[in-house]
């Protein structure tokens, strides 16, 4: 696993979107309708500057795999923070669609508490190399990586297949939330020893 640089962002994003193009949440966050891909793909790019701002993005070695993680303790609202969401709503988004991103951030909010967590925003792998692991070693050297901190990692998802496959990891179901579809809410409590 490494650690993406600015440099990464185009590729991080490309590879994000065709990941999450058939997502639930993302589909909730951004309907179907014009220029949709584009729009999924400014929301990518947000997502890799917030976490490469206050969080970590990881790259697996081959580069087919990703992950975003935020420090929701370490997060602040900063001018860039402040222009970047600005940038998304306009550009991304559309102020429509605002509404439904607030209900989402103080629903996941809410369920993380004050605990000092990580978590994973998203995981995704480029379509072509899925089912092929590369998602499974990237998330457990991410596994790894929170061990070294200290830190339970958190994260949700909205596919029930992806539950299962998160369990096989160690990660527990915790919370669910209706959303216009079903979020699952699971953690994963750092290894002591």
């Amino acid at each position: 696993m490494i650690k993406a640089t600015h440099e990464d962002k185009d590729l991080v994003a490309e590879l994000l979107t065709r990941s999450f193009e058939d997502n639930e949440t993302v589909n909730y966050l951004i309907p179907k309708g014009k220029n949709r891909i584009s729009r999924i793909g400014m929301l990518m790019q947000y997502a890799f500057y917030r976490c490469h701002l206050q969080g970590d993005v990881f790259l697996s070695q081959d580069r087919r795999a990703c992950a975003l993680v935020l420090y929701p303790h370490l997060e602040r609202a900063t001018l860039t923070t402040i222009s970047l969401e600005i940038q998304l709503i306009l550009k991304g988004l559309g102020l429509g669609n605002c509404i439904r991103v607030l209900k989402y951030r103080r629903m996941t909010k809410t369920r993380l508490g004050k605990t000092v967590v990580a978590r994973i925003w998203m995981l995704g792998v480029s379509p072509r190399f899925q089912s092929l692991g590369n998602g499974s070693r990237l998330l457990q050297d991410v596994i790894l990586e929170m061990q070294k901190k200290n830190l339970p990692v958190y994260l949700e998802t909205p596919e029930f297949s992806q539950v299962v496959w998160y369990e096989r990891f160690g990660f527990m179901l915790y919370n669910t939330h209706e959303l216009g579809h079903n979020l699952y809410f699971l953690k994963r409590v750092a290894d002591k020893g």
